[in-house]
């Protein structure tokens, strides 16, 4: 038997369409680098930034009652800082705010406050990507790094990519134990030899997806938001 007839393609002009208008939101791992750059206040569009170096100096034994020797002379170095504007819209119609069933103005600021956030962390990134680049192939290596190569009075952080965080998430001690550990005094949650781990997309800290790539140090001595 064949039937001919209306079908829902032929008829979808005069049969009602069910518009979903309750947007789904996507899951994103949220890092606001700016919060742990240092954030230095400014008034100006442009200046410099002095830096106090590392003092190595020490004093020197002297006799009683002798003049007293000069000590080494604080060193200062001067870092250039320029400040650019950041900034665009969305145009959003009355009708549309009038006739949406959600909150849509708080949505679009939402998306526009996240541009803003990934913005702050793809400039922030290109800083930290500026640091010397040091290519590590085993755990001792990774140890070698934050014990010996950075000077101990930095408070270490780790910035790193997911796939970064992926391998040392697999990395075990001699007794079998992970080396990453989950902390909830932390932001981020993790610490791994003890310092805090921060996860960026591939993309972000690295330049591809894949990129097994970190910063690690201290971040506020090393990049700094002029705001």
């Amino acid at each position: 038997e064949k039937r001919d007839g209306l079908t829902t393609v032929g008829a979808e002009a005069v049969i009602p369409i069910e518009r979903l208008t309750t947007p789904q939101t996507q899951p994103e791992t949220v890092v606001d680098l700016r919060t742990f750059a240092e954030k230095v206040p400014v008034t100006t569009g442009s200046g410099s930034y002095p830096v106090l170096l590392k003092n190595k100096g020490v004093m020197i034994s002297v006799e009683e009652l002798e003049k007293n020797p000069a000590l080494a002379k604080p060193e200062f170095k001067k870092v250039a800082w320029a400040v650019k504007t950041y900034r665009g819209y969305i145009p959003v119609s009355q009708e549309a705010l009038e006739d949406s069933d959600i909150d849509l103005a708080g949505l679009v600021a939402t998306h526009v406050q996240r541009q803003a956030l990934n913005t702050a962390n793809a400039e922030i990134s290109k800083v930290l990507k500026t640091a010397t680049a040091k290519t590590l192939t085993s755990l001792d290596d990774l140890k070698d790094l934050v014990n010996v190569t950075i000077e101990p009075a930095y408070p270490v952080s780790i910035v790193a990519s997911q796939s970064f965080f992926n391998a040392v998430d697999k990395l075990k001690d001699k007794d079998g134990r992970y080396l990453l550990q989950q902390d909830v005094t932390v932001a981020s949650g993790y610490k791994l030899l003890g310092r805090e781990i921060v996860i960026l997309g591939d993309e972000v800290i690295g330049s591809a997806a894949g990129d097994q790539v970190a910063f690690i140090g201290e971040i506020k001595a090393f990049s700094k938001l002029f705001d």
